[in-house]
């Protein structure tokens, strides 16, 4: 186990460190700011490095939102209309500062100067023309647009394009339309601002005809899934990201022929849940086969396995009950577009069209479903309108969800809406109608974004260190085990950098990360005031002249094995000091006293040199320590407090089963009694 480093300022002290994995847990998961209480990875959408690389929207007609101060504010951006599309858009943030990277509308790719990339024209896939040479396809992709990052790699990006599926001037059968592409950001590029990667650009993924769902899921091994669903039939994909790329090779979930007919998925919006274990998506069928559009609307709801990128247990929440008889095969039923997930999972918004009276006029409602049971006739039951307002695609941030209005004249002021409190049920979820007005002669148009998503950390509570400090005077200088320029440190204050100093007892703890997905935690407990224990002499009896909790003596620095009594009688010349321990576990070590006045005639020579030849391994040690001596040798194992443990004679192993991990003194003596090696063993 590697130990922290603490360097101390005017201040004696004996450092013990001690590995408890108990109070770690308990003060990791109880205490640090921003750790879950409950036994499993964060919310991915909680997480800081989510929340900084979200922070900054970029959608629309050169609209967007910047979170970074706290309440989101309107920007505009250069995403015009004359060179966007109408839906399927992403931007990027710095994870950790926040400051926009890039954005994109799956056609062009601009930097933070809203300048276009010099090789970020003329992408395929959403917003593209028939002069990319793959035929029609964009301008009409609800979720076309889809940021990575690298694994592993900090400052580039995968730049996913979906070409849209549901083109009306194409046969869907063509081939040509429904295609995945990617290219390469990489911030390195043009002076820090980023470019596209010559010979990475418009790589193709996937030839298959798409719907027009796709996002990003962080998955269980410091990996990322990206996932899409076929048209006409009952499959999604989900392509594995790890620090190799990406594979080329989808998994593939058939989900059965639930929501199946002409046209299924057509088009399509899909979200997960922010704990991860279930993906939804909307199946409105596609315009070529609007003459049976109600065969197969709904919202299918799968599990995902964020382990193995498998989708499973597919149930439709939607039933087909029309509202008025007139209609029963058409705008009767409801018909469902884009959705998101309450931040605490419990409920699912859809924004979907239904009619108003039986001559098949139609408006547009949000509702709400209690998707905590997994069961399609609970969940469909308990369907809610929380609004009749216009509105197209939400997204959440943080606690809030957010629905874009689409503003048809743009001399008129743009508004997005808000759901204030998507956690509570019905219509306490607070629904605020036109809540943040976008700028002037912007316009969210038909979309506000796809999330950029990182991995997870493989184990939040990796190799943790716990210290304890004894005493302190005027400062100590706290130090995380690792210390690289490439590492991220935060404090439990907040504080960043590999040092902090501290002049107050408490407890302490800096996190970082070892790897991309490995995450540190160096955690420091700061006792009090120094107890600076004074020796006593009584001819041949030392004693201190305060009482303590427990003590420990030393003999010319080493253990004296049984000697923790606040009194102890010499019996050789030497240095003598005593480690004392306060009521609320404060250790100091006194100054050497020295010893003059004793006959060691029968001193023993050359213990030195046979202490050097004295070899004790592993350590630290799990089951067994081995001991190689050039002579037979007598062991005694005590805690720190100086218990005895095990006492035993003429050995070359000790056993450690049954032992508590932690730190323990090894004293090693020949068989006339003379102390030979004390060393520290570690057991884990």
């Amino acid at each position: 186990m590697n130990k922290s480093l603490l360097k101390t300022q005017n201040y004696n002290q004996k450092q013990i460190s001690r590995f408890s994995k108990a109070v770690l847990l308990l003060l990791l998961w109880c205490a640090a700011p921003g750790m879950s209480t409950q036994a499993q990875q964060p919310y991915f959408n909680e997480r800081p490095e989510f929340l900084k690389a979200n922070s900054i929207w970029a959608f629309g007609d050169s609209a967007g939102l910047d979170f970074n101060s706290g309440a989101p504010a309107s920007i505009v951006t250069a995403m015009h209309n004359k060179v966007s599309g109408s839906e399927g858009f992403a931007s990027v943030s710095d994870p950790v500062s926040g400051k926009l990277l890039f954005y994109s509308n799956g056609g062009i790719c601009w930097n933070a100067t809203h300048q276009v990339m010099p090789n970020g024209d003329s992408l395929f896939g959403n917003g593209t023309t028939e002069t990319n040479g793959f035929g029609l396809g964009g301008y009409s992709t609800t979720q076309g647009v889809c940021i990575v990052p690298f694994i592993d790699t900090p400052g580039k990006y995968y730049l996913f394009s979906l070409m849209g599926a549901t083109n009306t001037s194409m046969s869907t059968t063509s081939g040509k339309n429904g295609i995945l592409f990617y290219s390469v950001v990489d911030m390195h590029l043009n002076n820090g601002l980023g470019d596209i990667e010559a010979g990475r650009k418009n790589i193709v993924l996937d030839y298959d005809l798409l719907s027009e769902g796709m996002i990003a899921v962080p998955g269980n091994n410091c990996d990322i899934w990206l996932i899409v669903h076929t048209q006409n039939k009952p499959e999604f994909k989900a392509y594995h990201i790890t620090n190799n790329g990406v594979n080329n090779t989808p998994i593939l979930s058939n989900t059965g022929d639930v929501l199946m007919g002409p046209g299924a998925y057509g088009y399509a919006y899909m979200a997960v849940s922010p704990d991860r274990p279930k993906i939804a998506i909307s199946n409105f069928p596609a315009p070529l086969n609007f003459v049976n559009s109600s065969t197969g609307n709904g919202v299918l709801i799968t599990e995902f396995n964020p382990s193995t990128g498998v989708l499973s247990n597919a149930i439709n929440i939607f039933d087909y009950t029309p509202f008025y008889p007139l209609y029963p095969n058409g705008p009767g039923s409801l018909t469902p577009t884009s959705l998101c997930f309450s931040p605490d999972n419990s409920r699912l918004y859809i924004k979907a069209s239904y009619p108003t009276n039986n001559l098949g006029v139609t408006t547009t409602g949000l509702f709400q479903f209690d998707v905590s049971v997994y069961d399609s006739a609970f969940i469909t039951a308990s369907r809610t309108l929380i609004t009749n307002s216009p509105g197209y695609v939400l997204r959440r941030y943080k606690d809030v969800i957010y629905w874009d209005i689409y503003q048809k004249d743009k001399t008129q002021p743009s508004y997005l809406h808000r759901i204030n409190k998507p956690n509570l049920i019905g219509t306490a979820c607070d629904f605020e109608a036109s809540a943040i007005r976008l700028q002037p002669r912007t316009n969210a148009l038909n979309g506000l974004g796809n999330d950029v998503v990182y991995p997870l950390p493989v184990d939040t509570i990796r190799q943790l260190v716990f210290d304890t400090i004894a005493c302190l005077k005027q400062g100590v200088s706290l130090s995380a085990t690792l210390s690289s320029a490439n590492n991220e440190y935060v404090w439990d204050n907040g504080t960043t950098g590999s040092i902090r100093q501290v002049t107050e007892p408490g407890t302490y703890w800096v996190t970082y990360n070892e790897t991309f997905c490995q995450v540190r935690t160096d955690s420091f407990v700061v006792k009090g005031a120094s107890l600076s224990p004074v020796i006593t002499v009584n001819v041949y009896e030392l004693g201190t002249t305060e009482p303590y909790t427990t003590y420990q003596w030393l003999f010319n620095g080493k253990v004296i094995p049984g000697a923790t009594q606040r009194t102890y009688t010499v019996s050789e010349n030497g240095d003598y000091q005593i480690v004392v321990t306060s009521e609320g576990g404060c250790i100091d070590t006194s100054a050497p006293y020295k010893v003059t006045n004793v006959d060691n005639s029968n001193h023993i020579e050359n213990t030195d040199v046979r202490a050097t030849q004295i070899k004790v391994y592993p350590n630290p040690a799990h089951d067994l320590v081995h001991i190689s001596a050039p002579c037979s040798v007598n062991i005694v194992l005590t805690s720190i407090e100086g218990r005895v443990i095990r006492q035993l004679s003429n050995v070359t192993t000790l056993p450690l089963k049954g032992l508590v991990p932690g730190m323990y003194l090894l004293c090693i003596s020949d068989q006339n009694q003379n102390v030979l090696k004390l060393d520290k063993l570690t057991v884990f």
